[in-house]
């Protein structure tokens, strides 16, 4: 019953992250308060 639910939630955490890289890298003048770690933008 958890491994659904575990499988889940890491697709959806990488899909964040693909999220952001792609937000972040394309749309000009982003600015972000602080540096996003390499972690949270899925680049380790």
């Amino acid at each position: 019953m958890r491994a659904p639910f575990r499988t889940a939630r890491a697709i959806l955490k990488r899909m964040e992250q693909l999220s952001r890289r792609i937000l972040f890298a394309t749309i000009p003048g982003v600015t972000h308060r602080k540096n996003l770690s390499a972690k949270i933008l899925g680049l380790k």
